[in-house]
């Protein structure tokens, strides 16, 4: 399976985002060819409960309501609870429902559920270098439309695909480790004369079925993966007000 890294770089709302010079980076010094378009919906849900005077915030329970450009068709909805992952709900609604389902959940649901965060992805690039080895996902995050300070930035989003498939190996820290060193060489490399920095840049990495139109035996579009869709949510939640 190809392994998928996402780092996500917090920006200053009134600073100018790097990624159109990222993306012209890559465009000059790389052979790149453009994929779809790169876009991201993302609202987060609080439960209501972990507000209350003396709550655990360890118990609290978070729904995650999440468009990729990568599953066009589907959108994915997660409910977990803080520091127990393995009491997680995922289900996927089709992507014409996405609307009248968060609105169903702020309007319906309101007692049990609050909006924390929304934001989007608009207007990202897709490409893939060095001999489709690697693809990159390059956007700019901001608060989505109809949210209060809509437009406003949040930060620089980077994903990186390993597309080679590779066995299913060890998972031991030393394997992480050095997914993470070549996952931070390579954005280093790609992007190495912008006068950007990464060097403090957090990947999270995780092995994913993240292909750019993916298709099954019989050419159909693969299956939404998960695995990609929660690694989205985990780094996304982190820029949630605590």
């Amino acid at each position: 399976m190809p392994r998928t890294g996402l780092c996500l770089i917090p920006l200053n709302p009134s600073a100018v985002s790097p990624s159109a010079k990222l993306v012209a980076h890559l465009s000059r010094r790389y052979p790149a060819e453009e994929h779809h378009a790169y876009h991201l919906e993302h609202r987060l849900f609080s439960d209501t409960s972990s507000q209350l005077p003396g709550s655990d915030v360890k118990l609290r329970s978070f729904t995650h309501v999440l468009t990729l450009s990568h599953n066009p068709q589907s959108t994915f909805v997660c409910t977990t609870k803080a520091g127990n992952p393995a009491d997680t709900s995922l289900i996927t609604i089709p992507v014409t429902s996405t609307d009248a389902f968060t609105t169903l959940i702020v309007s319906k649901f309101q007692p049990l559920w609050y909006l924390r965060q929304a934001v989007v992805v608009e207007n990202g690039i897709s490409v893939s270098v060095r001999d489709d080895e690697w693809k990159v996902c390059i956007g700019d995050v901001k608060i989505a439309p109809k949210s209060p300070g809509a437009g406003t930035l949040r930060g620089l989003i980077i994903e990186l695909c390993h597309t080679v498939d590779e066995p299913e190996g060890s998972t031991s820290q030393d394997t992480a480790e050095e997914d993470q060193a070549m996952f931070q060489d390579v954005l280093d490399e790609l992007f190495k004369g912008t006068g950007e920095s990464f060097n403090d840049a957090k990947i999270i990495i995780t092995r994913t079925s993240n292909r750019v139109g993916a298709t099954d035996e019989v050419g159909t579009k693969s299956t939404p993966d998960w695995d990609l869709a929660k690694l989205y949510m985990n780094v996304l939640r982190g820029q949630g007000p605590r």
